[in-house]
């Protein structure tokens, strides 16, 4: 055997001999570190601020390390943390660790544990210093082994702040698996289920988060708000990456825009989880149902591809004060626009009914009721109502009519009482949030009373609106009919004449959907006779009686601007003429009494009446010139 053979083995067997004795000291050493509490005593030296315990720990070599019962809690000013993991087996770089980085080129666990909560007592805001800030729901928190909320002692506290900053810490994990049950519990949200995490990211304290890779697959998951179930039988499939953001101080929609990827959902969607979203303000909708989507991401902007779909068992829409509630569904996607990605949803609800404000049915019913909205470039960060919304309502049953009438303003002397009817309308909101749109409304044998007088008629309302502001429900109306045929008194008896008709069409107005209704504008009017005319005049003074003498004319036309905003009904420049016959004046009806003046001429006979806070006067003596004396309308 030659020589330099000899030295080579001898080299081997040293170099042998000393990984051997190295490996037995590392062995020994790594056990001594793990297995007591040397370890957490050297890294734990803050902890109120930061702390990692483990119940049991092995290292086989050098920067691979095995660890059971894996928990790391801190807190800052703001909020408090806590991980759990098990059975974690990583690779992290030794050499780094002086320089303050952490390095884990890799790492798996079996199931995580995330939880987060803010801090109860956060600091001030400037100018509200020694106000107490009350923070809603903290007591859906999770809980944090180990940390009070809030803390006492306080971390800033037992460690106060040095003067200069040391380097901070660098954390770097170059991939993270998770596989098996997950639970995330962030403020009052709680997620939990069975899934498979990975990710890549650089975290770098005091500075910024980057998010290189963020990938979650999770099945038969649950979402928990408030501790009430919001959604069960959850399935995610995300595949995302982040930019960088500020690691202290961060709003989720500077998060959020950073965004990209591919998040696809499905789920049970439960009462707790129906946040109502508006499309358009004025325009709200919520529901519970199953949702199926996925959304293709770039920025936290909505890209095409993108897909929505929801069958609602319980959907709700709210518009003008009422709420349509009933099954429906809802479809969507992203596509490419002329200017960028643009969003279109349709909502078709198969069948529903209108509720008031405090939940009770109203009375209004039916099938097909459509919602059609779109968006140019919607983004999650920054959400933004829709570009353009359309709302159809076909035919709709009005099961008692009355509920029509409770619009209108108790003092004008009548009241519907009974009847059935059709509604149907359309909406539609543009770009400029002005809303437009056509309400019909149909009735036959409505019932009502005039006068303690029971009457039916027909009656027919058709609308056109526009310039609306549908969160004040108030729009300008372009033109608006009102009829009403064959009236009759509903005594059985048939009345000399025949039934009453009359034509109502308002021009130029503005009307505010309220309860009861305020509508303002022009009047033209047609009437068959003049019954109507007689019977105010009667019921508010005591005219002469040449003036109940005074045939039915027929075939009456007239104007007149009509004011009616609930407490007050008035109607000024009124100008009525018939065969021979001449009306002028006003009339302000408030609190169950008139105000008004009115001239009143048939052929060579005339008179003025005056009412005064319900008190009338009768002018016989030129009642014209006496008429054109008075105030032109209400003071």
């Amino acid at each position: 055997m030659s020589v330099h053979r000899v030295r080579l083995r001898r080299w081997l067997v040293g170099i042998a001999t000393a990984c051997v004795a190295f490996e037995l000291l590392y062995l020994v050493a790594a056990s001594l570190m793990l297995r007591g509490d040397r370890l957490t005593r050297l890294i734990n030296k803050k902890p109120e601020k930061m702390r990692i315990t483990w119940t049991s720990a092995r290292s086989w070599f050098p920067g691979v390390v095995r660890v059971d019962g894996l928990e790391i809690r801190g807190q800052t000013r703001r909020i408090q943390w806590y991980i759990a993991a098990d059975d974690v087996h990583a690779r992290i770089s030794l050499l780094r660790l002086p320089l303050k980085r952490v390095h884990l080129s890799s790492a798996h666990t079996s199931g995580i544990d995330f939880r987060l909560r803010r801090r109860l007592d956060p600091p001030a805001r400037e100018g509200e210093e020694g106000t107490p800030r009350e923070i809603r729901g903290s007591e859906h928190f999770p809980e944090i082994p180990g940390f009070t909320n809030p803390p006492d002692p306080t971390p800033e506290d037992l460690y106060p702040p040095k003067k200069k900053l040391k380097k901070p810490w660098t954390i770097h994990l170059g991939g993270v698996d998770v596989d098996g049950p997950v639970r995330v519990a962030v403020g009052r949200i709680r997620l939990d289920g069975e899934g498979v995490v990975s990710g890549a990211m650089t975290y770098r304290t005091r500075d910024y988060v980057e998010v290189r890779r963020g990938n979650l697959r999770l099945t038969g998951g649950r979402l928990i708000i408030d501790s009430e179930l919001a959604s069960d039988d959850l399935a995610l499939d995300v595949t995302s990456r982040w930019r960088p953001f500020p690691a202290k101080g961060a709003k989720l929609p500077q998060i959020l825009e950073g965004v990209s990827g591919s998040f696809a959902i499905a789920g049970d969607i439960h009462a707790k989880a129906s946040v109502p979203i508006e499309l358009v303000p004025g325009l709200p909708i919520s529901g519970t149902g199953r949702l199926d989507a996925t959304l293709r991401l770039k920025d936290g902007t909505l890209q095409p591809d993108s897909s929505y779909s929801v069958r609602y068992d319980d959907l709700r829409v709210g518009v003008l004060g009422l709420t349509a509630a009933g099954t429906a569904k809802l479809a969507g996607t992203t596509r490419a626009g002329k200017d960028g990605p643009r969003t279109e949803v349709a909502i078709d609800l198969d069948s529903f009914e209108f509720l008031n404000p405090e939940g009770a049915a109203v009375g209004i019913h039916g099938s097909g009721l459509t919602v059609r909205a779109a968006w140019d470039g919607q983004s999650l960060a920054h959400w933004k109502p829709a570009t353009s919304v359309e709302v159809e309502l076909p035919p709709a049953t009005i099961s008692d009519v009355g509920v029509v009438g409770g619009l209108l303003p108790v003092n004008l002397g009548f009241a519907v009482t009974s009847g059935t009817g059709t509604l149907s309308a359309r909406l539609a909101v543009d770009a400029d949030r002005q809303a437009s749109g056509q309400l019909d409304l149909e009735s036959q044998q409505l019932r009502l009373t005039a006068r303690d007088v029971p009457i039916r008629a027909d009656l027919g309302v058709h609308a056109t609106l526009t310039r609306g502001d549908l969160v004040a429900r108030r729009f300008e109306i372009a033109e608006a009919t009102v009829t009403v045929d064959n009236a009759q008194r509903d005594t059985g008896e048939e009345r000399k004449g025949g039934p009453w008709w009359c034509s109502l069409k308002l021009e130029q107005g503005t009307v505010l959907l309220s309860r009861p209704l305020t509508i303002q504008g022009a009047t033209a009017v047609k009437m068959r006779d003049t019954r109507p005319i007689v019977a105010v005049i009667n019921e508010f003074s005591k005219p002469p009686k040449w003036m109940s003498l005074l045939p039915e004319i027929e075939n009456v036309d007239g104007s007149m601007n009509v004011d009616m905003n609930g407490a007050t009904t008035a109607v000024t420049d009124v100008g009525i003429t018939g065969d021979s016959l001449q009306i002028l004046g006003w009339l302000q009806l408030a609190h169950k009494k008139a105000d008004g003046r009115i001239y009143v001429k048939y052929k060579g006979v005339a008179a003025g009446i005056g009412l005064d806070q319900g008190k009338s006067s009768i002018h016989l003596g030129k009642p014209r010139q006496w008429f054109d004396e008075q105030p032109a309308g209400p003071r």
